[in-house]
């Protein structure tokens, strides 16, 4: 559902959509009354750090004033796109890899996943504590308390889950990353 906003009479609306192929987000604004076809689009790639978020005007829509609050509007929904979709690469240039590694190895993981307790165990002989937090919550959207309580917690994967999970990590090409 497109977010809206109406100003001196006239709507206008953000449509986001996902592009598999491009890795990335789009946000494309256009007037609702009447529809028209987008005029300005932002384009957030999620995947790759080294594609920074751009913003581009459709020349094919012509010459357009943008009322400054639509503008602004625009790019506050552009900014938050931004920071869900792209905080994980914030983190220090050690734990980037890993998170990026992580994200693409075991996509969408969870706490209620088998694969859990025994990627804790494993990731707790490579990073302190804190960078354990923020890794899983970079790759994860985790909150970094959840994960230093589950250390802490007497729960231990048994230790086949664990060399399961590093043969299937190593087969996918898993490089681990900054030691302790």
């Amino acid at each position: 559902m497109p977010s809206t906003i109406q100003h001196a009479g006239q709507g206008y609306a953000i449509e986001r959509f996902y592009s598999v192929p491009d890795d990335a987000w789009y946000l494309e604004l256009a007037e609702t009354d009447p529809p028209g076809r987008p005029f300005l689009t932002a384009i957030v790639a999620d995947e790759d750090p080294d594609r920074t978020p751009t913003v581009c005007f459709d020349e094919q829509t012509g010459h357009r004033d943008i009322p400054y609050a639509v503008m602004t509007w625009f790019m506050e929904e552009t900014a938050e796109e931004v920071r869900s979709s792209r905080g994980w690469m914030e983190i220090a240039p050690e734990l980037l890899g890993m998170t990026r590694q992580l994200r693409l190895l075991l996509p969408g993981l969870t706490v209620e996943d088998e694969q859990y307790l025994p990627l804790l165990a494993i990731l707790a002989e490579l990073l302190t504590d804190d960078d354990l937090g923020t890794v899983l919550s970079a790759a994860y959207d985790m909150d970094p308390r959840t994960v230093r309580s589950d250390m802490a917690a007497v729960r231990t994967p048994l230790p086949g889950a664990v060399a399961e999970l590093r043969a299937l990590l190593a087969s996918d090409g898993w490089t681990g990353g900054a030691a302790r």
